[in-house]
């Protein structure tokens, strides 16, 4: 059927497979989407095909079995992506575009660090003229 490789090829195996699934285990707590999970798709990936590599014989069939369901996977993983994203700019459009109806002057609070910062510049963006500000808010802040 086929020869076993050496153990250096073993270790990188154990290598990958591990590092791939305890990345995941790393994004469980979290909401990840996007590019987030991409290094432990990368690390199980390469797991799996040294997995197939340890075996010298592989059938065409097989072959475009295994060629295909790359492809499938590839697709599901980079559409998943383009989803979410399109959903996320879209949500984004809406906010930019309620706070734009506002006074120029409102302070206006958000939940999430990152996403104050940008919210406010991407309104000042498109309306230099809106010299409102886009506050941090935090648990417990009035």
């Amino acid at each position: 059927m086929g020869r076993p490789r050496g153990s250096r090829e073993r270790r990188a195996l154990v290598r990958h497979l591990l590092g791939g699934l305890g990345y995941s285990a790393t994004l469980l707590p979290w909401r990840s989407g996007g590019y987030y999970p991409a290094p432990a798709v990368y690390l199980v990936t390469v797991a799996v095909i040294l997995i197939l590599s340890r075996f010298t014989e592989i059938s065409a069939v097989r072959r475009r079995m295994g060629l295909a369901l790359s492809a499938l996977a590839t697709g599901l993983f980079l559409l998943s992506p383009a989803h979410s994203g399109a959903r996320e700019m879209l949500n984004v459009a809406q906010l930019r575009d309620c706070l734009l109806t506002l006074p120029s002057d409102s302070v206006i609070g958000y939940d999430q660090p990152e996403g104050a910062i940008r919210l406010e510049q991407i309104v000042k963006f498109h309306d230099p003229a809106w010299h409102g500000t886009v506050a941090r808010i935090g648990p417990g802040d009035p």
